[in-house]
C-alpha cells in the first residue's frame, strides 16, 4: 500500500484503520465511536504507561551504573569481584520479572552473586497497591531464598503516601527501600543525597559481599 500509493507509514495505517472501521459499521447491528474512543485511549495509556516504564527502569539503571562507577574510580577496582555485568533489560526468574539487575563475579570460586532492584510506582494516593506490592515482594523473596544462588534485593518504590507499615515490611525482609515520596510522573532519577545513600550501600557489598 505504502509503495502502491507513496504514503508515509502513519498515512497508511490511518487509511487502514478507517476503512477497517468503515467496514465494521456495515456489519454489525450497532455502532457507538465512544466505544472506538474508550479502546484507542485505553491503548495510549497502555504505550504510555510502557514508555514511562522505560524511562524509570533507565533512571534506576543510571544510578546503579554510577555506584558502581563511583566504587571503581576511589578504589580501581570492584572490590572482592573482578567483574560487574549490569542487564540492559528486564530478566525473569522463575515466575517473577525484575526490573534492574547486575551479576557480580568474585575474585575467587565461581559462584556469582546479583543484585535486583524491582521497581514499583504508583501515581494515585490509595493504599491497597502498596499492600499488593508488599504481598508480591514477600513471595519473591521466598522463592528466591530457597534458591542456591546469593541475590542482594533494593527495592525501588516511588509513589506519594505510602503505607509506612508496608515500607517497614517490605525492608524487613529485603537488603535495602528505596522510596521517592512523588508522582512517578515526576521522577527524574536518583537525587544526590539518594545516589550517596546507593553508592554507599554498593561499597558495602563489594567490600564485603
Amino acid at each position: 500500500m505504502r509503495k502502491l500509493e507513496i504514503l508515509d507509514k502513519t498515512g497508511a495505517e490511518t487509511d487502514t484503520l478507517v476503512e477497517l472501521i468503515l467496514e465494521y459499521r456495515s456489519f454489525v447491528r450497532s455502532f457507538d465511536w465512544l466505544t472506538v474512543r474508550e479502546v484507542v485511549i485505553d491503548r495510549l495509556e497502555g504505550s504510555r504507561r510502557s514508555i514511562k516504564g522505560h524511562h524509570l527502569e533507565a533512571s534506576v539503571r543510571t544510578a546503579l551504573i554510577t555506584a558502581f562507577q563511583n566504587y571503581f574510580a576511589i578504589y580501581g577496582n570492584y572490590g572482592k569481584y573482578q567483574q560487574i555485568a549490569i542487564a540492559d533489560k528486564q530478566i525473569k526468574i522463575g515466575n517473577h520479572t525484575v526490573d534492574v539487575s547486575a551479576v557480580l563475579t568474585p575474585l575467587e570460586g565461581n559462584s556469582t552473586e546479583t543484585i535486583l532492584l524491582p521497581i514499583k510506582t504508583r501515581e494515585t494516593e490509595g493504599g491497597g497497591h502498596a499492600h499488593l506490592f508488599t504481598r508480591d515482594i514477600m513471595a519473591a523473596v521466598s522463592k528466591l531464598k530457597a534458591d542456591d544462588s546469593r541475590y542482594h534485593i533494593i527495592a525501588v518504590i516511588i509513589a506519594q503516601n505510602w503505607s509506612v507499615s508496608e515500607l517497614g515490611n517490605i525492608n524487613a525482609q529485603i537488603d535495602r527501600v528505596f522510596h521517592f515520596n512523588m508522582n512517578p510522573n515526576n521522577f527524574l532519577g536518583f537525587d544526590d543525597s539518594t545516589q550517596i545513600e546507593f553508592n554507599k550501600y554498593i561499597q558495602k557489598i563489594l567490600n564485603h559481599g
